[in-house]
């Protein structure tokens, strides 16, 4: 018998006292009875053990049997594991890649609530049915773009499924044939494997070449399996103008555009390479239907492959000795005048024997808590699989494999922090093809943990996805041709710009609102100075016409002799006074509403704003998204642009 290391299911230990303590309680209860009906039936008040006919030590031997073979019983349930072995786990499914139309004719409601969220929701549907299949996602335009790889991620792949929009690529219009070369060069990288796509669409081809690029990926061993979104009557294509009001999309022509679905086209498509068209529907139940009836057939790939840590069970051993103490305790009898057998006793052994058996026959397999938590994270149990593997670590913290599935579980749990934690560790190793898929889910769990805070801390997220982006370079220098690492580090490259631009964008426009707020107080400050100053004057004029008259009546007094000669004098006024409405008082005012002027209203920008404001509008609208589509670069079409 090897050492015991842990249980497996360890509340049965806290079980085991609880259900002694209660079998205690009915020994007393049953011994308190017996001893009222004795008592009622007999003439004198001895009690011992003759007068109950069976003997007192016998009967707490029986009795102690129970009890032992009752903790016995919990500790078997409690499935106690020995030491550990390591074997090799796998998974096996189909590999689907998606391509979703986010054009704007997905917009049109003839399938409710419009084509493209009903699309996504048949596909979120879908996932619940996947076991183990892999399933990535390319979205298509007048361009195509890779946005989830090939991968048994759902939760990743279901957000990236739910960001997906109208606004997801940017070019208009409906190139199919782009989404087909996408989807064939993506599904030849995943090796000698069934090459399937589901493409769902309206079938609404503008530019026109969707047949021949179908034809050529046929000849490359890929089958197309169509889904067709929409009406054949169709309706007007609504465009939301951000406002709360709906436009509808006219062509070049200014006729109102209607989307109709085109089934000709895409039944021709899956025709060409095997596949089959099928509708939607209105409760977008044709893909789940696809799903069963056809690609769930094809030949599967092996998904998951990886070493995982089996323990050895040991429930056998108390098993075993509570099954010997229950023949113990029927065995023996407490009879002393004559053999009386206590059913009691005995029935409930038969049963808690019943129990047990039933019990080990529906718990988990006989596995250890690597193994369970491989089940638990297959299941989508991903905390508790978090937990077993962390609780096995705790034995050899130094196994890089099973840090790795540690980190892989936390990942899926959404404990980004110890998911880069336990990638982190995994790097440990001297193990290559290990290494670089280490850093390269470092590099996805960094992303995800600074995306947490890019709102509320948006320097600590630039922080992480700097070390995201390292991760992503570490993982290529160990793998040049990892095209799932050179795509995650563009992607997270252009959010880290993003975001520093947004960050970059914010501080401009606090500093101009704090300029803006300075040239208000200083208006307002002059604005006040100016009324002052057109007050004071007006006082100064009124004291100095008082002092004006007080000299002319002093002067009249002093000159009444000569007051003829004087008649042609006019008073002397005090030097200094001014006129009203003729000095500097009054040109102040002006000039403060002049300057007022140049300043600008409130709310209202300056000619010099508005010409900077220009400026930064021109570098803006010659920004155009970085990538190449299909591994091409794309021409400016010569004819008028159907956009929908």
């Amino acid at each position: 018998m090897s050492q015991v290391t842990h249980f497996g299911q360890p509340l049965w230990i806290v079980a085991g006292p609880i259900a002694l303590a209660l079998a205690l309680l009915l020994f007393w209860r049953f011994d308190r009875l017996q001893r009222r009906r004795l008592l009622a039936f007999s003439m004198t008040r001895d009690t011992d053990s003759a007068l109950y006919g069976v003997s007192r030590p016998l009967l707490w031997t029986k009795r102690a049997a129970f009890c032992l073979a009752l903790l016995a019983a919990c500790v078997a349930l409690a499935r106690p594991l020995g030491s550990m072995q390591m074997q090799e786990s796998e998974r096996r499914g189909v590999d689907i890649l998606f391509a979703i139309d986010t054009s704007r004719s997905m917009l049109t409601p003839d399938v409710k609530p419009n084509r493209l969220a009903r699309a996504k929701l048949a596909v979120e549907d879908l996932l619940d049915h996947l076991n183990g299949d892999g399933v990535g996602l390319v979205a298509f335009a007048g361009e195509a773009f890779l946005q989830a790889p090939v991968t048994n991620d759902y939760d990743a792949f279901r957000e990236t499924l739910e960001s997906l929009d109208t606004h997801t690529i940017t070019l208009g219009g409906t190139d199919i044939a782009a989404a087909i070369r996408l989807s064939q060069s993506t599904l030849t990288l995943r090796g000698d494997t069934q090459k399937v796509m589901v493409l769902i669409t309206d079938g609404e081809d503008l530019a026109g070449d969707a047949l021949l690029a179908a034809q050529a990926a046929a000849k490359k061993g890929m089958i197309i399996f169509t889904v067709g979104v929409g009406t054949a009557a169709g309706e007007l294509i609504p465009i939301p103008d951000g406002a709360g009001n709906v436009q509808f999309v006219k062509d070049p022509a200014g006729n109102f555009v209607k989307s109709r679905l085109d089934s000709e086209m895409l039944t021709q498509i899956a025709a060409a390479t095997g596949g089959v068209y099928t509708p939607l529907g209105p409760q977008g139940q044709g893909i789940v239907k696809l799903y069963g009836e056809r690609l769930k057939g094809f030949a599967q790939r092996q998904h998951s492959d990886r070493q995982i840590a089996v323990y050895a069970e040991l429930f056998q051993w108390p098993l075993g000795a509570a099954i010997a103490l229950l023949v113990l305790e029927w065995l023996l009898g407490v009879s002393v005048r004559r053999r009386v057998l206590l059913a009691a006793p005995a029935n409930a052994a038969l049963a808690l024997v019943a129990f047990v058996g039933l019990a080990l026959q529906m718990a988990p397999p006989a596995r250890a808590s690597p193994l369970v938590a491989q089940d638990e994270y297959n299941k989508g149990q991903y905390s508790q699989a978090q937990r077993d593997y962390a609780q096995s670590l705790k034995l050899d913290p130094t196994r890089s494999r099973l840090q790795f599935n540690l980190g892989a579980a936390a990942y899926k749990a959404r404990d980004f922090t110890a998911a880069a934690e336990a990638f982190n560790n995994a790097l440990k190793t001297r193990d290559i093809p290990l290494q670089q898929s280490a850093y390269y889910n470092l590099g996805n769990a960094l992303f995800r943990q600074g995306e947490k805070g890019a709102a509320s801390d948006p320097q600590t997220t630039m922080k992480t996805w700097q070390q995201s982006i390292g991760a992503y370079d570490t993982a290529l220098q160990l793998r040049p041709s990892d095209r799932d690492a050179k795509f995650n580090r563009d992607v997270v490259q252009r959010r880290l710009d993003e975001l520093k631009r947004q960050q970059q964008q914010k501080q401009n426009d606090k500093k101009s609102q704090d300029q803006k707020d300075q040239k208000d107080q200083k208006n307002r400050q002059n604005q006040k100075d100016q009324q002052s100053q057109q007050n004071h004057p007006e006082q100064q004029n009124q004291q100095s016409q008082q002092n004006q008259q007080g000299q002319q009546n002093q002067q009249n007094q002093q000159n009444q002799p000569n007051q003829q000669g004087q008649q042609n004098q006019q008073p002397q006024q005090p030097s200094g006074q001014t006129q009203p409405g003729s000095g500097p008082a009054d040109q102040k005012p002006q000039q403060a509403a002049a300057a007022a002027q140049d300043i600008g209203k409130p709310n209202q920008m300056t000619p010099l704003e508005a010409e900077q404001l220009l400026d930064s509008a021109k570098g803006e609208e010659r920004h155009l998204p970085i990538g190449v589509a299909n591994g091409k670069p794309q021409n400016t079409p010569q004819t008028p642009l159907r956009d929908w």
